[in-house]
């Protein structure tokens, strides 16, 4: 069983998804999720072995949603050149 994660008084989790990352010769499955406290937002993730069964389960779920949303979100984003 996964190990349980220790989350500060007044923090909340806004938003996971699962996001894979991939090199020449590695890869990884790391869940990320955002937390809020006192309006301080930070980035963590879970790395494969700490991931409960269901996150397991779950994660192509995420992943495809994740990758689609990201590049329809893309798709009306204009980047400033300056």
């Amino acid at each position: 069983m996964p190990k349980k994660i220790k989350m500060p008084k007044g923090e909340s989790i806004l938003a996971a998804w699962a996001e894979p990352a991939r090199g020449p010769g590695w890869s990884n499955q790391p869940l990320w999720y955002v937390t809020n406290r006192g309006g301080d937002l930070n980035l963590h993730a879970i790395q494969p072995e700490g991931q409960t069964p269901e996150m397991v389960t779950l994660y192509n779920i995420s992943a495809a949603v994740h990758a689609a949303l990201t590049k329809a979100i893309e798709a009306i984003v204009e980047k400033d050149n300056a």
